[in-house]
Parts: structure tokens; C-alpha cells; sequence
């Protein structure tokens, strides 16, 4: 038996495990495994609380399914037939009919009523006695396929009534609703029945003038249509608090909490008794009125075929708990909505068409019956932050007018005060306002959407409100009512496509930026700006806190954001924790040294000196502060002018950005020298890219048609943006990172 000798020149070397083969992409500085546990567990954190930070998605979430179940409440009574298949198959008196489908022509009618001032007790029938400032049909030949119909009603309002005590938000209240034109089948209508009690119906009066001019008294014709008009407050009141800020008080007819008054502030103040004489001043008379110079008027596109029974089944449920509705009427309309009352809010019983006799009844038929439109208003048409802002400077917007009067007068002299009231009641002039309509068709899902949003009553906006929330919450306004059709001219489709290009690739981009820093931690630091990462964390840092002073963050988005910044200084930090054999509790910290990649990068970064960083950073720190790019403006804003920030958030803000934006240069730079893209996952940028280019069209009014409300694109977005552009450049022709190995040579 022979024996090959191999030589030991020709003998492949076994491969340590524990090195990593050159090339390889995995770097001397390995973290051990027990780190997995570690880092998926930040990372599992920090997705988690972007999660519950993200309260508009889960708002987003919540009002869809909301909308979507209300909206198909009714389903149930469809009837899946046309009307003349109805009247074929001997269905036409077991269903129920729109009165207006989308044939029938109709006109619109409003009456503004006023409170009399010199009569503030109730009439016999319950009544608060008011006069008809305006009665007039503003729109005529209408059909449901109209949308944005825009009426400009001039408005002469005398203000002796806003200087009683007694004041509410019904005192100017317009009655709308619907007049179907002849021939119509309201022409045949020999009877009615309505959800709402008799007694509520004369107390609101609301259409206030017969359809047919000239009559003397209010026909049956005129019952009807004014069974299913809504009604529309024009007043709302804020109080005046010492501070001289204005909170909303009174939403609706119903009062809100009181803001605390010291005492003694009221002693010295007099105001107009009821009867006409100076008396001192109470609570009441702090409240401030505005008329409300813009409504949104809806009417449901329902012409489905429904049930009979059923709707009289539903009718009778909801004429059961109107009764309340006696002592509140005001109450009861909050209450109204599609989703509970829908079409069975008024039916109408037919007469027999004579045109349509059956043979073998003898001409005797069964009536038909029809069911009345559904109309309401959008309660937040005029905006949370038009009414607040409007208050602080001086009103120039469609949302709210001053009433001039002084409510009050408050003097250490009683007899002065009185004679300024006295004075100013005398010299009086009618107020003069243009009251903006918009009337549109919408869907049963619209619908139940401007219900839903519209529940959130201005009474949620407050002047402690930072001007970003007020901003983007009259910007989602407008553009709810866009959708509804109250904007004709402001594309609120283009606005949705836009807004989630901008909003969407945010949260992919704060995971992917996670996971990124999450890896590069259990890497190395190679091709990573220590200086410039170091400042970025710490600008992320300063931001959190900042924010989360002035109360703008959630307590999630400020753990998450700490987390994210922790990773980043952890990447770059050369230090290894020294784990026990018994516990996973680490035992000590451990400086790693650098490898030879890692040596010539971190040279390639010392080229940018740090003398040079620090005068970059100094003389952009003193450009933000005196000059503040973010309030010179490329595209100027549509909105009043911001609030006076305070110094310290001024130098805060002066220090934070220039740290941001200096990080991001030593990292830029750094990539171009050394040919290697780093800092971020390319699609990372390329997401950040997106958004920023979106937020730019936001801006450009002939693509986003006309805003009410709109920021600015100041010179510090343009700077965003073109720091945006460099990275976009860069991740397009640089290499990644995670393309390239690293070599793996201990220090000698």
C-alpha cells in the first residue's frame, strides 16, 4: 500500500471563521450576535411608535370606515327597480318616490331672519319674534347634477339687536330649501307627514314667504317645503378674555365653558339692560358677535327607489324623540343627520294620477307616495382659523364680519360709560355684508363626510394653536368643502393626489432611514461623515425637544426621534459594548480601533477642516437669524400675517437648521470625494426627492387652481431643495456603499 505525499506548498490553508474574506462586505468591526436582539428591537420600537404617532392616519382610517357604514344606512330600503318598471309590475304604491329626481328642475329660496330687538319675549305660539331682512329665490332651474352654484346676497343688518344680553348664534339665521318647478309631482301632493312636531316648525318658521307669490296666507304647498328646509346660524360669538385674546363661546345656541375672569373686572364695566337701560355688566355681555359671511348648502343626490314600510317604519322611530326637540329646537338640528333621518324626514302622499287608470278598479286606486330631498349646511364652511386669525388683525376675509357695537363700557365713572353707549346707539349705522351661498349636489357618502368633519364645530380651534396647526387645519377644510363643491375653481382632486404624493413616501422613508442606520451600526462607519452624522443627530435631538416644549409632538414622535438619533451617533461611535458570559447585561464599553478603510475615509473627511465646518455653521447660523430665509418668500403665502416669534424660539430655530444643514454638507462632501454614495439608502432620497417636488406644484396656483388659505415657498425651502437635488444627483451616479467590501486590516 503506497502513500501519496502531498507537499505542504500545495495545500489549501483553512479559512478562520472569525475573518472575513476580503471583498466580502462585511467589516472587521462586526458586532456579535447577541447585538440582533438589540438592534430589532430598536427598530421594532421605533416602528412602533411611528405608528401611534401617526394620528392622521389612524383619524384617516377611523372617518372612512365611519363614512362608508353611515352612508349605506339606507341601503337596506333600496328597491332595485326604475319607476317605470315599478309601475309595470304593480309596485308603484308599496315604494316611494324622490320628489325631485334628476329630471326635476327646482329653484332654491332663502329668508334671513332677524330677532326683533324690541321684542324679546315669546309670541303666543312659542316663537321668538323676528322679521325677514331677506326673502328671494337665489338660484332657479336647478337640477341634481348641479354643483358650486355661488350667490352673492347683499345684506342690510341693523346692530341694535347685538347689544342685548340675551344674544345667540340664532338671532340671524337663514331658512333654505327647495322649490320644484311645475309640472312636478308636488302638483299632486294632497298630503304630508314630517318627522319634526308642528310646534317646532312654527317656532323656526322657516321659509317665511308662500311658493306661490302673492298669496295671502301659507297654503298646504308651503307646509311641505318648509318641513324639510334647514336651517343656517350666522352669528358666532367669542368672549373676550382679560388677556384681550378671543376664545369661541357659543357654537350653535349652545354655550361652551367659561373662560375664569377676575373678579372685580366686571364692577366697573355697564351694558344695555333688555328694556333699553344701562345696567352693570354681567358675563354675558363679554361675548363678542361676528356674522358669518360664508355657507355651504348640500342636498343629497338620493333618486333610488325605497321600501314603503320601511321608511314609515324609520319616520315613526325618529318622530318619537323629536318631541324633544319642542323644548330645543336648536339642539334637535345638531342632532340631524343622514345617517339616521335620510330620506325619511318628510313623505308625501299623492293623489291618483287620472292619466294612469287601471282596468277592473273602477278609476279607485291606492295613493302614491314620495319622499322629501335632504338637505344641510356645513357647519365649519367659514374655518376654525379665519375666524381666530380674523380677530387678531383686522377682518379682510369672506369667513367673518365685525359687528361694531360696544356690548360694553367700562369706566370708573358710571355716568361716562353710559353716555358712550348712549351715544354709540344713536349714531348707529346698518351694517352692510355680503353673504356668500354655494349650493351643490353631493353623494350620500359626501354627505355623511361634511356631517362627520363638520361635528368638529370651530369650537375645537383655539387661539393657543400654533399658526402651522391653524393653517393646515382651514387648508383640510377647504378642501373637504372643495370636494363637496363649494370651490369651483380649486381642484380638490389635484389637491388629494398631491397631498398624498407629499404625505405617503414620508412614512416608508422614516423606516427606511431607520433600518439603514440600524445596519450601518452593526457594520462599520465607513464612508460616514463623523462629523457631519454627529451634527444631524443632534439637530434631530434639539428638534424633539423643541417641539415637544411647545407641545407639537406627540410623546411618541419624541421617543422615536431620540431613538433614530441614538443609532446614528452609535454607527459612527467606535465603541463596542463588552457583553457577560451569564446575563445580557453588558459589563463594559470597549474602543474599537479602525480598520484601513475606515483610516483613509475618515482622512477623506478630516479634508473638510473643522475650523471651516465651524465657520460654515456660524456664518449660516447668523444668516437664519437676522434675515430668516423661511419668512422671505419665493411664492408668497395667502394668509394674514403670521404671529411675532418670541426671541428665545427665534436663536432656538437660528441654532437648529444651520446644524442640519452643515451635517448634511460634510456628508455631501465626503460622497464626492470618495466616489461612494452614503448617509442614506438611495431610495431613500429619492422618496425625499418626490415629496419635495410635490410641495413645490402645492404651491403654484395654476396648477392647484385658487386658495384661500395657502403657505408660502420661502428662500429656506429653496435651499431644502437644492440640497435635495445635490443628494438626487449623487445617489444617481455615485456607488452605494454596500457595493463596495471593506477591508479588514487590524492596526499594526
Amino acid at each position: 500500500m503506497s502513500t501519496i505525499n502531498v507537499p505542504n506548498s500545495t495545500k489549501t490553508p483553512a479559512k478562520s471563521p472569525l475573518k472575513p474574506e476580503p471583498g466580502s462586505g462585511v467589516s472587521g468591526r462586526h458586532k456579535p450576535s447577541r447585538y440582533k436582539f438589540v438592534y430589532r428591537s430598536i427598530l421594532w420600537v421605533s416602528v412602533g411608535l411611528i405608528a401611534l404617532g401617526s394620528n392622521d392616519i389612524s383619524h384617516a382610517s377611523k372617518t372612512l370606515v365611519v363614512t362608508t357604514v353611515n352612508s349605506a344606512a339606507h341601503t337596506s330600503l333600496y328597491q332595485n327597480q326604475s319607476w317605470d318598471e315599478a309601475v309595470a309590475t304593480g309596485n308603484r304604491y308599496t315604494v316611494a318616490r324622490p320628489l325631485i329626481d334628476l329630471e326635476q328642475k327646482f329653484d332654491v329660496g332663502v329668508t334671513v331672519w332677524l330677532r326683533r330687538a324690541e321684542e324679546e319675549t315669546q309670541d303666543a305660539k312659542g316663537a321668538v319674534a323676528k322679521t325677514a331682512i331677506y326673502q328671494d329665490i337665489v338660484f332657479r332651474g336647478l337640477q341634481l347634477r348641479d354643483k358650486a352654484r355661488l350667490a352673492k346676497i347683499p345684506l342690510q343688518i341693523p346692530p341694535r339687536i347685538f347689544r342685548s344680553g340675551n344674544i345667540s348664534t340664532s338671532d340671524l339665521h337663514a331658512s333654505i330649501t327647495l322649490v320644484p318647478q311645475s309640472p312636478s309631482i308636488l302638483d299632486r301632493m294632497w298630503s304630508f307627514s314630517s318627522w319634526s312636531p308642528t310646534s317646532q316648525k312654527s317656532a323656526r318658521s322657516r321659509l317665511g314667504f308662500p311658493v306661490e307669490f302673492g298669496a295671502s296666507e301659507t297654503s298646504l304647498l308651503d307646509r311641505v317645503v318648509d318641513s324639510y328646509a334647514v336651517t343656517l346660524n350666522l352669528v358666532r360669538l367669542y368672549q373676550k378674555t382679560p388677556s384681550n385674546e378671543v376664545v369661541v363661546f357659543e357654537e350653535d345656541g349652545l354655550l361652551l365653558p367659561e373662560n375664569n375672569v377676575p373678579e372685580g373686572s366686571e364692577a366697573s364695566c355697564y351694558a344695555f339692560a333688555d328694556s333699553g337701560q344701562v345696567m352693570p355688566a354681567e358675563r354675558r355681555h363679554m361675548l363678542k358677535p361676528y356674522i358669518i359671511s360664508k355657507s355651504h348648502v348640500l342636498v343629497a343626490d338620493e333618486t333610488h327607489l325605497f321600501d314603503l314600510k320601511g321608511l314609515m317604519e324609520m319616520r315613526e322611530l325618529h318622530s318619537r324623540y323629536s318631541h324633544s326637540c319642542e323644548i330645543a329646537p336648536e339642539i334637535c338640528d345638531r342632532m340631524r343627520n343622514y345617517w339616521t333621518n335620510g330620506p325619511s324626514e318628510t313623505l308625501l302622499q299623492l293623489a291618483a294620477d287620472s292619466s294612469d287608470d287601471e282596468p277592473g278598479t273602477g278609476g279607485k286606486k291606492e295613493p302614491e307616495w314620495a319622499y322629501a330631498p335632504y338637505l344641510t349646511g356645513s357647519r365649519r364652511a367659514s374655518g376654525p382659523k379665519a375666524g381666530i386669525r380674523s380677530i387678531h388683525v383686522a377682518i379682510n376675509t369672506d369667513d367673518l364680519v365685525p359687528i361694531p357695537v360696544t356690548r360694553q363700557s367700562c369706566d370708573r365713572n358710571a355716568s361716562n360709560a353710559a353716555s358712550r353707549l348712549i351715544a354709540e346707539r344713536d349714531e348707529e349705522q346698518p351694517i352692510n355684508v355680503i353673504w356668500h351661498l354655494t349650493f351643490s349636489t353631493a353623494s350620500p357618502r359626501k354627505i355623511v363626510a361634511a356631517e362627520l368633519y363638520g361635528s368638529h364645530s370651530a369650537k375645537d380651534a383655539s387661539p393657543d394653536h400654533s399658526e402651522v396647526v391653524q393653517m393646515n387645519d382651514q387648508r383640510l377644510l377647504d378642501m373637504m368643502d372643495a370636494f363637496m363643491g363649494d370651490s369651483p375653481d380649486g381642484h380638490p382632486r389635484r389637491k388629494y393626489i398631491v397631498g398624498l404624493l407629499i404625505w405617503l413616501p414620508v412614512f416608508p422613508q422614516i423606516i427606511l432611514s431607520i433600518l439603514y442606520w440600524v445596519r450601518r451600526a452593526r457594520s462599520s462607519a465607513v464612508y460616514l461623515s463623523v462629523k457631519g452624522t454627529c451634527m444631524i443627530a443632534l439637530s434631530y435631538t434639539l428638534i424633539a425637544i423643541l417641539n415637544a416644549i411647545q407641545d407639537e409632538s406627540p410623546p411618541p414622535d419624541f421617543l422615536e426621534t431620540l431613538l433614530f438619533s441614538a443609532s446614528m451617533l452609535w454607527a459612527v461611535a467606535a465603541v463596542e459594548l463588552v457583553w457577560s458570559e451569564l446575563n445580557w447585561i453588558p459589563s463594559a464599553i470597549k474602543v474599537m480601533k479602525p480598520n484601513h478603510r475606515e483610516r483613509a475615509i475618515r482622512r477623506l473627511d478630516e479634508r473638510f477642516q473643522k475650523r471651516y465646518v465651524l465657520a460654515v455653521y456660524v456664518e449660516l447660523m447668523l444668516l437664519y437669524y437676522f434675515i430668516s430665509p423661511f419668512n422671505v418668500y419665493l411664492i408668497a403665502p395667502i394668509d394674514p400675517p403670521t404671529t411675532p416669534t418670541s426671541h428665545a424660539w427665534t436663536w432656538a430655530w437660528a441654532l437648529i437648521n444651520p446644524l442640519y444643514i452643515t451635517g448634511r454638507l460634510c456628508q455631501i462632501m465626503l460622497n464626492y470625494r470618495s466616489g461612494v454614495f452614503a448617509g442614506d439608502y438611495k431610495v431613500t432620497v429619492y422618496l425625499w426627492a418626490m415629496s419635495t417636488l410635490c410641495g413645490l406644484i402645492s404651491h403654484l396656483e395654476w396648477v392647484m387652481g385658487n386658495d384661500r388659505v395657502k403657505t408660502g415657498w420661502s428662500v429656506g425651502d429653496a435651499c431644502y431643495a437644492v440640497m435635495v437635488g445635490i443628494l438626487v444627483v449623487q445617489a444617481t451616479w455615485l456607488r452605494r456603499d454596500s457595493e463596495l467590501g471593506t477591508e479588514n486590516e487590524d492596526e499594526k
